[in-house]
């Protein structure tokens, strides 16, 4: 680890006494999380134009023609389209996170859902498509893929340290991952299991989930990390990097603009040092 010289103050004193330091993240560390922000965008930009030109052919098509087969498949694909679009978006919330390999289960997933649903509007009816082999496909990938946009964006609070909305963010990833496997379970056997019992069960399961949806984030908001709370995570993660003395007003901007984040200091400072190479390249 290595540290910059102290310089002398205007009363004498050196920088190293009357500053704050910031460990910056590792030049590829950096680099690394532009790349990533930078295919987000693409992906986005990419879903938002898919979505947009498919919600225009729907229009098109219901102010042209009269309401036959084909314009039914056009407004399906529209509404399915649009409705994997948004959960694509729920996915890269978290790409460049800690947890981005449940984002890209859920993008895996979530493509898997449209293809079949697609190949269900589009296909001949005496398809596998059409079979109930294809509707208990697209019914469990569907269902994989709404759970896992739900988990996504609460585990943008994945770093949060305090105990009571980590339990809370934890368990209520639970009993989303809990719902899933019921109504895959129900769906899977072609409601074979369907008791009062059974549907009792999804019912408590299915309130405790959206209890625990409204109840995480808004403890989130009220529960702030303190710094040294937020810093012991990346501090553990980081095996290299170095101190750059920073005066105590931009350390006090830091401190702010990390505290309304809810991320330590070093992950702010990575985010910001992403922003501005991205804008350098976007200038020049």
């Amino acid at each position: 680890m290595s540290q910059t010289a102290p310089e002398p103050t205007t009363d004498g004193r050196t920088a190293s006494a009357t500053t704050s330091t910031a460990r910056s993240a590792p030049d590829g560390s950096a680099s690394g999380s532009a790349a990533v922000s930078r295919w987000r965008r693409i992906a986005v930009i990419v879903i938002v134009a898919s979505f947009s030109i498919t919600a225009l052919v729907g229009i098109i098509s219901l102010l042209v023609g009269s309401l036959g087969d084909v314009q039914w498949r056009i407004l399906g694909t529209t509404s399915l389209v649009g409705t994997f679009s948004v959960l694509a978006l729920c996915h890269l919330a978290i790409v460049a996170g800690a947890y981005r390999w449940i984002a890209a289960a859920g993008l895996l997933v979530s493509a898997l859902a449209l293809l079949i649903g697609l190949g269900m509007i589009w296909a001949p009816d005496d398809w596998m498509f059409r079979s109930t082999f294809g509707w208990q496909s697209f019914g469990i990938t569907a269902v994989l893929a709404v759970s896992a946009a739900h988990a996504n964006l609460l585990l943008i609070l994945g770093r949060r340290r305090r105990p009571l909305v980590r339990i809370g963010l934890w368990v209520t990833i639970g009993l989303i991952a809990l719902l899933a496997a019921l109504l895959v379970l129900e769906i899977a056997t072609e409601w074979g299991i369907s008791s009062d019992g059974f549907t009792r069960l999804i019912g408590t399961v299915a309130i405790l989930d959206v209890l625990g949806t409204v109840v995480v984030p808004v403890l989130a908001i009220f529960l702030r990390d303190d710094a040294d709370e937020a810093a012991a995570p990346e501090a553990a993660d980081s095996t290299e990097g170095a101190v750059v003395p920073v005066s105590s007003v931009t350390a006090a901007r830091l401190d702010a603009l990390r505290a309304g984040r809810g991320v330590s200091r070093e992950r702010l400072i990575e985010e910001l040092v992403a922003a501005a190479d991205d804008a350098r390249r976007s200038i020049s």
